[in-house]
């Protein structure tokens, strides 16, 4: 009788660290979700704040057509790997962006008349502020993709993660495109 209730209480003992293994794998994988909503966040704002700046300075720089149909390109190619949740292209495509604004500012910094500009100095603190927050939603991704990537790889939860078949989960990582 007492291997009964021993056989019992080993079997309970394991089904409650089966629900618990999996209900923490379910909350940190439902925190990488939730934590790349921040990412995607940000990089919509950026780029609906993008298309008015990109009029402000094509009204001064009209030479710059290259730069300009560049940036509506990388926008779209953004807003698809968001719509698709591909974070390694996004991460490229994110980095690119990132670049074209920097040579929009290096454009606007041969036109006075456009560095004067009220509208584009609001756009461009607006964009200053976005990419800060992008950082900071990076940042965040990045440790929550960390800590559930180490609770699916840590023994025994890599045994029952083949069990449950959850997936590791990449980091947001910028490459340099130099």
């Amino acid at each position: 009788m007492e291997t009964v209730y021993l056989v019992f209480s080993v079997l309970a003992a394991f089904l409650l660290y089966l629900l618990f293994t999996y209900n923490s794998f379910v909350r940190l994988r439902n925190q990488v979700f939730n934590s790349f909503s921040g990412i995607d966040v940000q990089l919509k704002k950026r780029n609906d704040v993008l298309p008015n700046l990109v009029t402000i300075v094509q009204s001064y720089a009209k030479h710059e057509q290259s730069l300009f149909q560049s940036i509506a390109k990388t926008r779209s190619e953004v807003y698809s790997c968001l719509e698709k949740k591909d974070i390694s292209t996004l991460s490229s495509q994110d980095m690119a962006l990132s670049k074209h604004v920097t040579s929009l500012f290096a454009v606007a910094e041969g036109y006075p008349e456009l560095q004067a500009s009220q509208q584009f100095l609001s756009l461009q603190k607006q964009l200053v502020h976005l990419e800060n927050q992008i950082a900071a939603s990076r940042r965040i991704y990045n440790s929550n993709v960390t800590l559930f990537n180490s609770q699916l790889q840590i023994f025994p939860n890599n045994v029952l993660n083949k069990l449950f078949g959850f997936q590791e989960q990449n980091l947001y990582v910028l490459e340099d495109q130099s």
